[in-house]
């Protein structure tokens, strides 16, 4: 269909070029003189003919351009107002998403090197000589 339309187009403006050459070079013929031939009439006639299907052929297609263009601009701005909001809602989404894996790495941090908040535990000394186990605590009793 776009094919078919391309086309026509591109014939038409040919055609629109070629006619208004010719209709430039026959704009010196007043009329078909005192005797003329039968072919320079029906030809004038046909380029005359022509020449009105090309203009009317190129209103219709302004036309069809000015109905068109407001949709085709309507749907731009729509496309630019959505792709605006999904990128608002990828930076949140990946605002969420740093949030959510700082918090997680906090959290490992700490169990595997300690609360810096909380309090560290007591260090108890003994003598060497000292068991660090209390007899009870290894099942002996005294």
């Amino acid at each position: 269909m776009q094919l078919i339309k391309a086309a026509l187009i591109s014939s038409t403006v040919f055609v629109a070029m070629t006619l208004s050459a010719h209709a430039a070079e026959s704009g010196k013929k007043k009329g078909y003189g005192d005797n003329p031939n039968i072919f320079e009439v029906l030809g004038q006639k046909t380029l005359d003919t022509a020449q009105d299907a090309a203009n009317a052929v190129d209103r219709t297609t302004q036309k069809g351009i000015a109905k068109v263009r407001p949709k085709v601009a309507g749907t731009w701005q729509e496309t630019k107002i959505y792709s605006e909001e999904q990128t608002e809602i990828a930076k949140e989404n990946s605002q969420k998403a740093a949030a959510t894996v700082n918090k997680k790495w906090n959290e490992a941090k700490a169990s595997v090197l300690g609360d810096p908040n909380s309090p560290p535990a007591p260090i108890e000394s003994h003598p060497l000589s000292q068991s660090s186990t209390s007899p009870a605590q290894n099942g002996q009793l005294n």
